[in-house]
Formats: structure tokens, C-alpha cells, sequence
């Protein structure tokens, strides 16, 4: 999760050890101006690299940085912060054993309706305006598995996607978060939708195509290669 946080912020260390070292390059006040700014930009980095209950820990484990900064402490700073980041560890899952919180059982019934719940299947179909592959578990297009790795650094091929199933659950996870915060910004669960059937909306036909089923009174509703309409998907995960 930290990897790319942790390059940035090795980088400005040794930018500030140099300066430590060269101390006649800069007054001290520029460069501890200076490094604070960047562990500002670090903090806002994080906030959007880390999950919503980590964010907090993060900022508060940044801010102590730049406070130590302002005393004339920056190189025991960012080596105490390097040190704190390098030690964070991603909580060991067990495939077939992921927590998705409030959307398992919605996960378990959309795995069936898309793949009979296998991790190994792939079709190709037209999305987008182009064929693409559809993989995995929840059947998701080359494009969205793009969008998950552009947001999230990661790198994978579809073929490992494919053969990796908790991989495709991590993916999942950050899809209905992605899907729970258009639906959230919408307010359209306060207008009276279903907030499963509206997540099988935008699984189905993107979180774009949600927004127009939702604005469009339900008119907006096209089908996919196979027939399926987004009133279908609504309608058979409402109120489950």
C-alpha cells in the first residue's frame, strides 16, 4: 500500500541528509521550509493512497514530522518516518476468506450471476466500443482493471488476474468503494433507490451508466452483448 509513499519520501531523505551535510548550501530556515512543504504534499499523497480508516494515522504520523522538522530535527524526522512507513504490513488474507464488510452476501450473489462464482473464467465481449477481455470471478473488462491499476499503482497482466483469486478480490473491494462513493455523492439512496440494485447498476454498465439509469427515471437502460438490461441487474439485486 506505502510503496509509492515510501519512494517519495526515501527520495526527500536524501534530499535533506545532503543538505545536513552541505549545511553552507542553504540557511537552515529555507531548507526546513522546504522539507516541510514536502511532507505536506506527502500527507495529502497519503490521504488519497491509503483506505478511509488509515488515512487519520497517517496524516497524524505526518504532521509529528513536520513538527519535528520546525525543531531542527529533519534528518531523525524522516528516518524516523521512513522507518514507521517501511514496517506498515498489508493484513494477510486468505483466499475464499476476504471480509468485504456490508457487501458479502452482495459479492457471493453477484459472483454466481456473472461466473457461476469462478475465479478462473474468460470471455471476450465488446465494452467500450472494443473487444476486450472479461475476466475472473466478477467479470471485470481490461479497461476497469486499468482504472484499479492507474489508481492504486499496482501491475498485473490479465492472465495473472485470472489465476489469482484474492488478487480479484482486492479488485472487487475497491470497485464497490468506488461504486458506494458515486452512490453516496449522488444521494440517490435518499431519493428512494436500492443501494444494491443500484451497485449492480454500475457493475453492470459503469458508474456513468448508474448515473443516467438513476437521472433518467430508469429510461436510460441499455443491454449488453447478452440482452441484459440495467433494469434486470436492478431489479434482481434490489432488496436482497
Amino acid at each position: 500500500m506505502y510503496k509509492n509513499l515510501y519512494k517519495k519520501a526515501s527520495d526527500m531523505a536524501d534530499l535533506i541528509q545532503e543538505n545536513v551535510a552541505n549545511p553552507e548550501s542553504r540557511t537552515t530556515s529555507k531548507f526546513i521550509d522546504q522539507a516541510s512543504k514536502g511532507l505536506v504534499r506527502r500527507r495529502q499523497e497519503a490521504m488519497q493512497q491509503v483506505s478511509e480508516d488509515a488515512d487519520e494515522g497517517i496524516a497524524n504520523l505526518i504532521s509529528g514530522y513536520i513538527s519535528n522538522i520546525r525543531q531542527n530535527n529533519p534528518a531523525d524526522a524522516i528516518e524516523e518516518y521512513l522507518q514507521q512507513v517501511s514496517a506498515e504490513e498489508e493484513p494477510t488474507r486468505d483466499s475464499g476468506t476476504f471480509d468485504f464488510g456490508d457487501v458479502t452476501d452482495f459479492a457471493d450473489r453477484l459472483g454466481m450471476r456473472e461466473s457461476s462464482n469462478r475465479y478462473d473464467i474468460q470471455i471476450q465481449a465488446t465494452s467500450g466500443g472494443k473487444e476486450q477481455n472479461v475476466t475472473g470471478r466478477y467479470q471485470f473488462t481490461d479497461d476497469r482493471l486499468e482504472e484499479y491499476m492507474n489508481d492504486t499503482g499496482a501491475s498485473f497482466s490479465t492472465e495473472e488476474f485470472r489465476l489469482d483469486p484474492r488478487l480479484q478480490d482486492d479488485v472487487f473491494a475497491w470497485h464497490m468503494a468506488d461504486i458506494d462513493r458515486a452512490i453516496e455523492r449522488g444521494g440517490f439512496v435518499e431519493q428512494g433507490y436500492d443501494l444494491n440494485g443500484l451497485r449492480a447498476v454500475a457493475h453492470l454498465g459503469g458508474i456513468g451508466g448508474m448515473r443516467q439509469f438513476v437521472r433518467s427515471g430508469g429510461n436510460y437502460n441499455p443491454g449488453d452483448k447478452f440482452g441484459t438490461r440495467l433494469s434486470t441487474y436492478y431489479n434482481k439485486f434490489s432488496g436482497q
